[in-house]
């Protein structure tokens, strides 16, 4: 008797349209026993996707709506920080909805782990309290300090790391590395100068290529990004 072999069903919540290329890559980088799952409601992001051929969910976008039974004071926990003080009223009145869908979503589709970028969107954060009640673990991603590089952790990203945690409690440190500090006072510098360091190539890959609608989004982000991310760098970090 023959049995399938094991498959983690590995869900990425809400990749941005920004982030799509990334995520594609990465599958290619993925052990053969890792299953990706794509899940977004936003529709230039599911264009942008399926111009790869990729399966996006939910499947059917004209299901009945659902509303999680959960009390406003629990909504507001799953919400997250960040979200409810940027907009509270949007935020409640959304997500009741918004964590129906993607506990649907998890269930139906069998899901065992979940990937979010940065995880403080509302949609992140739902998911994660999702993933969180059902003991599902979950891969925080973002970017790394350095050009070039990503941040990837299981309990967050930046302060809420894991290795934020043990530096705080003196249980992790790394043997003192004068090229590693001059390389990143020097990227700090770049950054507090308002340079943009991600360096990403602003043409989309081959296979992103066809949908022309979000051939264009894609064009704009990077150009808005440009535009905005050095002045939004001077104001996040005090002069040097």
């Amino acid at each position: 008797m023959e049995h399938s072999a094991i498959r983690l069903r590995l869900a990425f919540i809400d990749p941005g349209l920004r982030k799509a290329p990334f995520l594609l890559e990465l599958r290619k980088w993925l052990t053969p026993g890792v299953e990706s799952l794509y899940w977004s409601q936003r529709p230039i992001v599911r264009r942008y996707m399926r111009s790869a051929s990729v399966a996006m969910h939910p499947r059917d976008d004209s299901h009945t709506p659902r509303f999680a039974d959960i009390s406003d004071a629990e909504l507001r926990r799953a919400i997250g920080d960040k979200e409810w003080a940027l907009r509270p009223a949007k935020a409640l009145r959304k997500a009741r909805r918004l964590l129906a869908d993607l506990a649907d979503f998890i269930a139906r589709e069998r899901v065992g782990a979940i990937f979010v970028w940065n995880g403080c969107s509302r949609r992140g954060a739902l998911a994660i309290y999702l993933a969180r009640l059902r003991g599902l673990p979950v891969i925080y991603a973002e970017h790394g300090y350095l050009s070039g590089t990503t941040q990837l952790d299981l309990e967050g990203v930046n302060a809420g790391s894991s290795m934020t945690r043990l530096a705080c409690a003196g249980a992790a440190s790394i043997p003192c590395d004068p090229a590693l500090d001059a390389t990143l006072e020097t990227e700090i510098a770049r950054f507090k100068s308002g340079e943009n360091l991600r360096g990403v190539d602003a043409t989309p890959p081959p296979e992103l290529r066809r949908d022309v609608v979000a051939r264009l989004a894609s064009r704009l982000g990077f150009w808005l990004e440009r535009r905005a991310l050095p002045f939004v760098n001077r104001l996040s970090v005090p002069g040097i």
